[in-house]
This record gives C-alpha cells, structure tokens and sequence, in this order.
C-alpha cells in the first residue's frame, strides 16, 4: 500500500476532526445564548477545546511542511493555512502571556458575538479545506493507481 494514501486519510481524519469541534463549540455558544446551559459549564467544556484546535490544526501544517505537499499542489489554499495556523499559534500566545487563555465564565455574555464569529469562519475555512483535500486524495489516486486505458478515456459529451 501506498504510504501517500495512509498520508491523505490520516490529513482527512485531522481536518474532519477540526470541523466537528468547531461545530461543538458553535452549538456550545448557541446553547448559551438560548439559555440551555450554564455558562460555568460551558467555559469547563470550551477551554481544553482551544488548545486541542492548535495543536491539530499545527500537526496539519507540519505533515504539509514534512512532506512537502505545497509545491506538489500548488494552490493557494495550503498558504492561507499557514497563515491561519500563525494566527492560531498569535491568539494562543496572546491569550497565554495576557492571562487570557480561558474562557471565563463572567464574562463570556460580552464576549459571545466575537467567538461565534470566530468559529463561523473557522467552520467555513474546514469545511472548504477538507472538501479540497479529498479533492486532492482523489486526484492522487487516480494518477498513480489508475489503469493507463481510465486515465486517457475520454467522457462523451452530449
């Protein structure tokens, strides 16, 4: 078996798994905001999720990095991911020497709008992400596995 494939599959499941935790933390904050859950709860429930989001969201860019996927695809996208994983790696570190790095439960009702913006665009940037990764998956599999005749068949136009 391929070791490319197990590399794909294993950046599938990372970004799958980023999607589904920014899902949990906008259901989280939309609970909030209908007053379906405590926000002491919530701030226990949210505040690993953070740095959990960092750390896979930088193993990510290092199996990129590692094996050197971005001149092989060449698309812009895998840039904009560095530059979120710096702005991740920005609000950690701002967050950590500020005093900030929990959520708390006081005043998380100001701070509501901010987060739910933030894990908006988060959501939207994974689920694109991840759409174009197993666009990339595909692709790989098709060059390097497929027949010769599949490769160079020509789909009829009607």
């Amino acid at each position: 078996m391929d070791f490319f494939i197990l590399y794909w599959i294993l950046v599938l499941v990372i970004t799958a798994g980023l999607v589904s935790a920014s899902v949990f933390c906008i259901v989280a904050l939309t609970d909030l905001e209908a007053d379906l859950v405590n926000p002491i709860d919530l701030a226990r429930r949210l505040n690993p999720l953070f740095s959990t989001d960092v750390s896979f969201h930088s193993a990510l860019c290092l199996l990129f990095l590692y094996f050197l996927v971005f001149i092989c695809i060449g698309n812009y996208l895998n840039y904009i991911n560095i530059i979120n994983y710096y702005k991740n790696i920005y609000l950690y570190m701002y967050m950590l020497f500020t005093g900030q790095n929990k959520i708390f439960a006081a005043d998380i009702f100001k701070l509501l709008p901010v987060y739910k913006r933030r894990y908006a665009i988060k959501i939207a940037f994974y689920i694109v992400t991840f759409f174009l990764y197993l666009y990339w998956f595909i692709y790989y599999l098709v060059n390097t596995h497929a027949s010769p005749a599949l490769k160079t068949m020509k789909i009829p136009v009607y």
